[in-house]
Formats: structure tokens, C-alpha cells, sequence
């Protein structure tokens, strides 16, 4: 680690611009279990990252969020140790992504105004609640938050800087546990399958709608598990609800999202909007953030649509540069200026 940065790799150093080619660090222990061999999978912290080259393309991005701002605090702090950059990068990152959650997600998922009048929406500062109870509910994390697996799309859709589709042999089951297809470059960089294109792909495909319509194969393993309706548990039932007015899911899963993501919010003594947390100058900056800034200024894709969550009719007129003020920017200038008395930060 230099400068409160992640350990990244630079492959293919003969790319136009080297940022680009920031991948994770190849796991080369013996508990690698990608398909293609030993070296094949890249170090994470979470091991399942390396199931899907989408899922992997994302951690990569986040990991480069991370060294970016490490890089612009340290231009405020040059005397900073290490440890120090790092805590603090990693305490903007985790802001960027309860912001993001909060802000763009959930609305999507849940609906606007049900977020908005259901205690998940933001303006005031988060009032902490110390009696609040901070664990993940046993329905939420075993019933209730798979349902993402029924909005994989099978096959793997990628996008060109020049806004063409790049035809690759993907599927999710033939890529399944071999990330590798986001180090898969050729000399032309415009031309490669790395994480610049997935991502892009990904602003662009559509998921699957959230309910019992899964891909024939996955139907098929269901089958094997329920042989009458009174074996089907929670989530099954779950994704079988209409959904209720502008949300993706039926209202027995948004009440129990919903439950969760308030508890989650207010048992947190450190959640990104709670005074004290961040100043008000610093708070302003990291509401700017949008997943598009995070994915424009980490993956350099030339357009991008500011609401990522939502797709458009229309990609390609929907898209602006990424220089637009349609995609606002944060900035680090003056980041640890008047300070305040009850500031949390590593001062």
C-alpha cells in the first residue's frame, strides 16, 4: 500500500492510457477455485466477486473509487501517513456507496415516493438512534435479498466507448467463476473486454423483471426443490406478489427492505449524513455523487446516462458526455477546511 492506496495490478502496459488497465491483484493461493486454473482468479475480499466478470468489473471499480480519492487527499495531506490516507479514502467510499444506495437504488427499487414517505428518504441530516437495532434480520438476508438473482440476465452484455455492442462468446454460464474476461485485451484497447465495456454494458442491458420468470435453468433446479406449494418459503412467495405501484417488487419485499435499510440507517453511529460525520462543506460534495460520476471518472467511458438504475428508451440519446453538469462532479479542493468541533475524521 503507497499513499493509503489498494494493491492493483497494471496489465497490458502498452494501452493508451495505463489508468485503464487497474485490475485487482491475481489470487494465486491455493484456494483459487476459478475454472481456467491456478492465477486465474483475482484477490478479493469477497471470494464470490470471481463468479460473474459483472460482478467482478464492479469491486474493480469501487477499488479504483478508493485509490483515486486516496490520491486526492493526499494533495491536501502530503504529509499523511499511509494508514491515515487509507482510513479516511475508506470512509468517502463507504459514504459514496450509502449515498448511492440510499439516493438511487432504492427509489428504483422501492418506488420515489415510497422511499420519500417511508423513512428512506434524504434532506435532513440522520438522526442516530442508539436503542435502534444495527443486525441484518434473518428474513432479509436469507429470504428476501437473493431476489437479485432473479434479475440476471443469462447472457453478458458489453459496450463499446464508441457506443457499438462488442459481440463476445458470453454467457453467464460459460464465464461462470473465470473473471478473466476483464483482462481480456488486444492491442487495440478500443477494441478490448475489460472493465471499461463492462460497465458500460451494464448501464445498458435491462435486468430481468423481479419475479418467478427465472432463465429455463434455474427454473429447472426449482423444480427439483418444491413439490407442493406448501414447501415454497418466503422468497419464492415473495416473487410471486404483483408488484406494488412504480416499485420493482410486491409489498411483502419492500416492507421487509424497507425495515431493514431505516435500521440500518439509524443504529449507525457513523452513517455518512449523521452530524458530526462529515462537515456540511463535505456532505454537499458527496451528495453530488451519482453511480454515473463514480463509473465516468474510474472506467473513463466517453458517455454515460446520469441515471444508471433506470434505463432509457433510447441508450444513445439519452447518453451525455461525461463532462456534462448533468453528471455533477465532487471535488477535494479544500476538503478539510473549517473543520468542526465534533468532526470524526482521522485530523
Amino acid at each position: 500500500m503507497s499513499h493509503g492506496q489498494l494493491l492493483v495490478q497494471r496489465a497490458f502496459e502498452f494501452t493508451t492510457s495505463s489508468k485503464i488497465t487497474d485490475l485487482l491483484p491475481v489470487e494465486t493461493t491455493d484456494t483459487n477455485v476459478c475454472q481456467n486454473g491456478p492465477g486465474t482468479c483475482f484477490r478479493v475480499g469477497d471470494v464470490r466477486a470471481n463468479s460473474f466478470p459483472q460482478l467482478n468489473a464492479v469491486h474493480t471499480l469501487w477499488v479504483k473509487v478508493h485509490n483515486r480519492i486516496a490520491e486526492e487527499l493526499n494533495k491536501e495531506k502530503i504529509f499523511w501517513t499511509d494508514e491515515e490516507l487509507f482510513l479516511e479514502a475508506k470512509k468517502i467510499v463507504t459514504a459514496c456507496i450509502q449515498h448511492i444506495t440510499y439516493n438511487e437504488w432504492l427509489p428504483a427499487l422501492l418506488g420515489v415516493n415510497y422511499t420519500k414517505e417511508n423513512g428512506l428518504g434524504l434532506g435532513q441530516r440522520t438522526k442516530y438512534d442508539e436503542t435502534a437495532d444495527p443486525t441484518v434480520s434473518n428474513s432479509f438476508a436469507t429470504a428476501i435479498l437473493p431476489f437479485a438473482n432473479s434479475m440476471i440476465k443469462t447472457d453478458i452484455f458489453t459496450l463499446k466507448l464508441s457506443v457499438r455492442y462488442l459481440n463476445i462468446d458470453g454467457t453467464i454460464k460459460k464465464n461462470y467463476n473465470k473473471p478473466r474476461l476483464l483482462a481480456n485485451f488486444t492491442e487495440d484497447w478500443y477494441d478490448k473486454i475489460g472493465i471499461q465495456t463492462m460497465l458500460m454494458g451494464l448501464t445498458a442491458q435491462a435486468s430481468q423483471k423481479v419475479d418467478m420468470h427465472f432463465t429455463q435453468s434455474s427454473a429447472d433446479r426449482l423444480l427439483k426443490l418444491y413439490k407442493t406449494w406448501n414447501d415454497i418459503d418466503l422468497l419464492v412467495g415473495a416473487l410471486l406478489e404483483k408488484h406494488a405501484d412504480d416499485a420493482m417488487v410486491g409489498p411483502t419485499m419492500r416492507c421487509i427492505i424497507r425495515e431493514q435499510f431505516v435500521r440500518t440507517r439509524i443504529a449507525d453511529r457513523y452513517f455518512y449524513d449523521v452530524p458530526g460525520v462529515f462537515t456540511d462543506y463535505q456532505l454537499e460534495n458527496i451528495k453530488r455523487v451519482t453511480l454515473a460520476r463514480v463509473i465516468c471518472d474510474n472506467a473513463y467511458p466517453l458517455l454515460m446516462t446520469p441515471q444508471v438504475f433506470l434505463r432509457p428508451a433510447d441508450y444513445v440519446d439519452s447518453a451525455h458526455l461525461c463532462d456534462s453538469t448533468l453528471i455533477p462532479k465532487m471535488t477535494f479542493n479544500g476538503w478539510f477546511d473549517k473543520l468542526e468541533d465534533n468532526y470524526f475524521g482521522v485530523n
